[in-house]
């Protein structure tokens, strides 16, 4: 699962849906900044977990944050005992039956309010859109959360002028781009160098331990 789609990095810099200009500049930059993401982060940003959910819903059952693979006749890799790490609120969720885009919006680790408790899922997260199938166990994905999407988008921008010349745009101290504006000290404008990414991209991303 990339970090960002064309159309959400359109959105978060006030471009129009039908405005085409720098669509090519910006499908090339994504990739780029979604591998970026990932080094700099140490996650993948697409773990997978197993869900259930009925047609037309807004709520998600969470059987298993862990591949079945990693358990053991003993336990050993207990699910619920790493439920706060995979289960965040803004998180992009990705499966058939999830419109593309959908992320969440809530997660009960103790059951949402009034739903009978059982053992047969661990958590239920409320997503921002209506589902368009049912499923039973299956798989979906976890992708990063939309807090980090400006910052994301601004990062796409800026690998697009690297990649395209025909982008004029030199100053980068204050810039601004529909609702989404940055402004930055000389030092945030210095280029990691084991990234090669702008240090207010790199300082803006969490830190995770390689392996998700």
């Amino acid at each position: 699962m990339q970090v960002i789609t064309l159309a959400q990095t359109k959105t978060l810099l006030g471009l129009a849906t039908d405005d085409t200009t720098y669509d090519t500049a910006l499908s090339a930059a994504i990739p780029f900044i979604d591998s970026a993401v990932k080094q700099i982060t140490g996650n993948r940003w697409n773990y997978r977990v197993a869900a259930s959910f009925e047609d037309s819903a807004t709520s998600v059952k969470i059987l298993s944050v862990v591949s079945p693979k990693f358990f053991t006749s003993n336990g050993y890799y207990s699910s619920t005992d790493i439920i706060d790490e995979f289960l965040q609120v803004g998180q992009l969720i990705s499966a058939t039956g999830i419109p593309a885009g959908a992320y969440i919006t809530e997660v009960y680790y103790n059951y949402p309010e009034g739903v009978i408790v059982s053992d047969n899922y661990i958590a239920e997260v409320d997503i921002s859109e209506t589902t368009t199938a049912s499923g039973d166990t299956i798989a979906c994905y976890l992708g990063i959360p939309i807090a980090y999407h400006p910052v994301i988008a601004k990062a796409v921008w800026w690998q697009s002028q690297r990649l395209n010349t025909t982008i004029d745009d030199t100053s980068w101290t204050s810039k601004s781009m529909g609702p989404v504006s940055v402004s930055k000290s000389d030092s945030d404008n210095r280029i990691d160098q084991q990234s090669g990414m702008p240090l207010w991209f790199v300082k803006a991303l969490p830190r995770y331990m390689s392996g998700h």
